[in-house]
């Protein structure tokens, strides 16, 4: 756009082709310099140099090879720029634009398109206007349409959102910003000398700079504006840039092709499938690092869980990021296991955010904090969201064990939920931070405590899974959710001795991150960001 502007006043001030590209230049960089050197402004003003050399020494300009060429000397500079999203987003939606958008514009453009027999000295004024709207209509759109087909996969894959609503917000977007920066070239020449024009021009780019947020925060406000989704597998990225580039060019088109790519087509739509229906009978228990969180995700139908929420701070860094990334944009239920901070400060900030349908809570009283008073003020004013529950009730696939109703301790962690669930035949128990009484009254309420798998936090007094709750369980897994602060839910090195004499496998979260289990039907496996760490296969 900066070069454009500029090169239209040089036009209009009938300097010759080749001062124009001599002077633009230039100036340009001196536009990237003043702005701050952001790693984009380089990119585009190598780009717009490459380009501008051409046309000014009157060669043929090829954008792509000038792209190209663009590339080439920013990676000279910094080869690391390829793995950075920017690179990869800017340079993909240009060569987007260079291969596509004619073939798309030679295609609408005769929709619009005038008798070519009628002369244009023939057309009335009224017929030129909406002409010329029209065309700068169509152009805008397909250029958006462009931009965001290719640019779509690579924003799903790193910022985890599928954003229709940028269809309808950016022709407006890109027109306000033009005029925007017309308006800042405009104060600029003016200075001074006619201080009055000067105050017009900087009104009027901060109107419209105004209209760019305005339309921005309106489109988000539409329904299905945007959607969390999780990021794509890289052969369904493969697959879709040689079908778009492919397209746009013709050459998927050729008679000698076509059958290759409709065999690709219908083996990429095969493993689609299967992965598809992998994923319907996937259940995925995920214990989110830095909070004592769990998820529970599944596409079978059942609703998703979050186990405790974690503090404010947790909730704003570390649950609410993570969950996006799972594609999740709204929650069904959280389960609050007990009023302490660490499990439950960061349900404000949560029901701000991503509200979930219910709220499960213990019909145990706990011990009044400003925490919990906060929790109950809350759910006080949203009646139909708190769901009380004690032992034998359910919570969507999980059984509640503990407390039972009207055996209330002292303590809030003797108060606990814990919860068990049966998933394609592995038997889980989520324990939370249960005290040392808790344990006791849990083996004595339960007869079979059995479960393949245990995951279980660090309590402020006392140690989680005494042995002789252990001997009950029998677990082949053990993942301990453990926090580095506070200090109390750490886990200490008497209970990591002990652990480790277990015949079963156990994993701290303090040591190896965030960590995902995975059932299906044929096994389940625990794995974290570095890949597997222990298989049931």
């Amino acid at each position: 756009m900066v070069a454009a502007i500029l090169i239209g006043l040089l036009r209009v001030l009938r300097m010759p082709r080749h001062q124009v590209g001599l002077a633009a230049i230039p100036l340009l960089w001196f536009y990237t310099a003043a702005t701050g050197w952001q790693p984009s402004a380089v990119r585009a003003t190598i780009m717009i140099s490459v380009i501008l050399v051409g046309w000014t020494l009157k060669r043929p300009v090829d954008l792509l090879n000038s792209v190209g060429a663009a590339a080439l000397i920013i990676l000279l500079l910094d080869p690391q720029q390829m793995f950075q999203t920017s690179f990869q987003l800017s340079f993909t939606v240009v060569f987007g634009l260079a291969l596509i958008l004619p073939p798309l514009m030679d295609r609408l453009h005769p929709w619009i398109s005038p008798d070519p027999m009628l002369p244009r000295a023939l057309w009335s004024w009224w017929r030129r206007a909406v002409m010329t709207v029209a065309y700068w209509l169509v152009n805008g759109i397909a250029v958006s349409l462009t931009a965001w087909l290719v640019s779509a996969p690579l924003i799903v894959t790193y910022f985890h959102l599928f954003t229709p609503a940028s269809l309808v917000a950016n022709v407006p977007v890109v027109a306000c910003g033009m005029l925007a920066l017309v308006s800042c070239f405009g104060s600029l020449l003016c200075g001074s000398w006619l201080a009055h024009i000067t105050e017009l021009f900087n009104h009027a780019a901060w109107f419209f700079m105004k209209c760019m947020m305005m339309i921005s925060r309106w489109v988000t406000t539409l329904p299905g504006a945007f959607h969390y989704v999780r990021g794509p597998d890289a052969y369904f990225l493969v697959a879709y840039y040689m079908g778009l580039f492919g397209l746009g060019t013709g050459w998927l088109l050729h008679p000698k092709v076509c059958r290759w790519a409709l065999g690709g087509f219908v083996a990429v739509m095969i493993v689609g499938i299967t992965q598809w229906q992998t994923d319907s009978q996937t259940v995925r228990l995920n214990l989110l690092p830095g909070t004592p969180a769990v998820f529970q995700e599944d596409f079978t139908g059942r609703s998703n869980l979050l186990v405790d929420t974690g503090d404010a701070r947790g909730i704003e860094s570390d649950v609410i990021p993570i969950l996006q990334t799972r594609g999740v944009d709204a929650l069904e239920a959280v389960a609050l296991t007990h009023g302490s901070k660490h499990q439950v400060a960061g349900l404000t900030n949560l029901i701000k955010v991503m509200p979930p349908q219910i709220v499960y809570r213990s019909h145990a009283k706990i011990r009044s904090t400003k925490y919990s008073r906060a929790i109950d003020e809350l759910l006080t004013a949203r009646p139909n969201l708190e769901r009380r529950v004690s032992a034998g009730d359910r919570m969507g696939a999980w059984e509640v064990l503990h407390p039972l109703r009207g055996k209330d301790q002292s303590r809030n962690i003797d108060n606990a939920l814990v919860l068990r669930a049966k998933f394609h035949g592995v038997r889980v128990l989520l324990m939370s931070d249960l005290g040392e009484v808790g344990q006791e009254l849990l083996v004595r309420q339960v007869d079979d405590l059995r479960a393949d798998l245990v995951i279980t936090s660090v309590p402020n007094f006392g140690e989680p899974l005494q042995p002789w709750l252990l001997e009950t369980i029998e677990p082949r897994v053990v993942l301990v959710h453990d926090s580095l602060f506070p200090m109390g839910e750490r886990a200490s090195a008497k209970l990591r001795v002990r652990l480790a004499r277990l015949e079963a496998q156990v994993f701290y979260t303090t040591d190896i991150g965030g960590m995902r289990v995975e059932i299906t039907s044929g096994g389940w496996r625990v794995l974290n960001a570095s890949g597997s760490l222990w298989s049931s296969r």
